[in-house]
């Protein structure tokens, strides 16, 4: 497996933020509850399908999926996002991610670490 180490802020949105990763590929962070964070990574940026079943904010997606980017039905809640040199943090209320230009993995661990 690539470890994916170098990462750019590409963008901050209303629900998290988006990292441009190795120049070509994307990660998308996204605070979507209290307690759900969504971690996306874009393989040279695009989705292989636009759709998913996993995730729906009244348990049940629909028969032909739900769009992948879509945060309707959840609550999205304000968050805090700090960036220093050599660091990223993005948190809300007892959930909080951090990344120090570790590998990927340990990014997708802190984001789910719920305090």
């Amino acid at each position: 497996m690539y470890q994916l180490k170098n990462w750019t802020l590409k963008n901050q949105t209303a629900t998290g933020i988006i990292l441009e990763v190795e120049t070509r590929h994307t990660l998308h962070i996204d605070i979507l509850e209290d307690r759900l964070i969504r971690v996306q990574l874009l393989k040279n940026g695009s989705y292989r399908l636009d759709r998913s079943w996993a995730v729906a904010p009244n348990g049940n997606a629909p028969i032909e999926g739900r769009n992948r980017a879509s945060s309707d039905g959840f609550a999205c809640p304000p968050f805090a996002f700090e960036q220093s040199e050599d660091s990223l943090t993005l948190g809300h209320g007892s959930s909080q991610g951090h990344h120090m230009q570790a590998p990927w993995s340990g990014l997708v661990r802190s984001c789910l670490n719920v305090r």
